[in-house]
């Protein structure tokens, strides 16, 4: 999955804060972002930026303004059906001047403001500042897959992908949420909009946020939740069966948008082979890479003559101690390190991979690696570096041409 990083904060009052602030916020989270950064200040906004290049790799840097630079956006996600709005949007006079998706944002807000997000299937974070109303709108994708976190006092607004880069900002400082620890210690998560840091907060998934900068009122609002109130269709077991195949295969269709090669995570289980077969058969006469979890105490032959059937190349990351087990398990958090040596892989081909996961980690190299932290908050930091030790000692990369 694509993986891109924002960072940035908004002041309303008057007070300039040094321009190395927001290259430190972004820093922070360069792993998200390795092929470039970029940024943009006016005085009252600062943007920034780092981008892991996916669609329109040569013109879609950002952060991207309008045609007369009102309005600026840094995004990270995907809208996967934006090619589809683009020509409505440029038969009401917007005029485009990439093929990115992040594009799109910008003139579907100029078109139908906040609305705007009804339109998009996809998986999206983004901050749009709005210099000539002094207005900042940020939104999160409906089922919260993108990332984003937050902090305002009532008059600074500081925002980011991971809450490590609003900590760059020299108005932050690291306490301690004493209301979360109960819950993160009961089931290993927030539910609500508290993190572990006290004021840094997360934007719920559906909901859209407008910070009003003159006046200094902050606006958050629920744009989507799940429908209750639909009356199930009747369909005969066949008809069901039928229109589940639709759904997934136009799912998986649409996230084959690239400008880079794909890859998949494959473990050889229903979903994710599922996924490796209908991204194959949609992609006929591409190099189709799907990538393999550990060797060992697992069902190694249905994976390989998964790999088989669907790569022209493969790649199995083999181990051969007891701990031998699916970096696609869901039960264990441990295995997720081992992903690193694959997304490595497919990071010096300049490729993304799918992964039946709700966030995938093979968009980039280290990501994988950074995702270490959910281990650490689990088992301690002694032992999670002694576990990336032993399992990236032994581990190796085996390649083998399929059929």
């Amino acid at each position: 999955m694509p993986v891109c990083g924002i960072a940035g904060f908004v002041t309303t009052r008057d007070k300039t804060y040094p321009t190395q602030t927001l290259a430190r916020m972004t820093g922070a989270i360069q792993h998200r972002g390795p092929d470039s950064e970029g940024f943009w200040t006016d005085g009252c906004a600062a943007l920034g930026h780092r981008r892991l290049s996916i669609i329109d790799v040569s013109g879609g840097g950002q952060p991207m303004t309008n045609e007369d630079e009102s309005l600026w956006v840094v995004y990270n996600g995907e809208i996967f059906n934006h090619a589809a709005l683009r020509p409505q949007l440029e038969a009401a006079g917007h005029r485009f001047r990439t093929h990115c998706d992040t594009e799109t944002i910008l003139h579907a807000y100029e078109e139908h403001g906040p609305k705007s997000l009804q339109f998009y299937r996809g998986m999206f974070a983004f901050a749009l500042w709005d210099k000539n109303r002094r207005l900042l709108f940020c939104a999160r994708d409906r089922l919260g897959i993108k990332p984003f976190y937050y902090w305002w006092d009532g008059e600074l607004f500081v925002f980011g992908s991971e809450i490590k880069a609003l900590l760059e900002h020299p108005a932050l400082q690291a306490r301690l949420n004493q209301d979360a620890v109960a819950e993160y210690l009961a089931f290993g998560y927030g539910s609500g909009e508290e993190t572990l840091f006290q004021g840094v907060r997360k934007l719920m998934p559906g909901h859209w946020l407008r910070l009003d900068a003159r006046a200094g009122k902050l606006v958050i609002e629920k744009y989507w939740d799940i429908p209750h109130d639909q009356t199930p269709e009747k369909y005969s077991e066949q008809e069901w069966i039928a229109e589940c195949r639709r759904r997934v295969e136009e799912t998986v269709e649409m996230r084959l948008m690239s400008d880079v090669p794909l890859g998949a995570f494959l473990s050889g289980g229903v979903d994710s082979s599922a996924i490796t077969a209908i991204a194959r058969q949609k992609t006929v006469g591409a190099d189709a890479d799907p990538h393999a979890g550990l060797r060992g105490e697992m069902d190694d032959h249905i994976r390989r003559r998964a790999l088989r059937r669907f790569a022209q190349r493969g790649h199995v990351l083999e181990h051969g101690g007891r701990i031998a087990i699916a970096w696609l398990a869901q039960q264990d958090r441990a295995p997720r390190l081992l992903e690193a040596r694959v997304a490595q892989r497919i990071r010096r081909r300049r490729g993304i991979g799918l992964a039946p996961q709700h966030e995938q980690q093979a968009g980039h190299a280290d990501h994988a690696v950074h995702r270490r932290a959910e281990l650490v908050a689990h088992v301690g930091q002694e032992l999670a570096l002694g576990a990336v030790g032993r399992l990236g000692d032994g581990a190796r990369l085996v390649e083998f041409g399929g059929t």
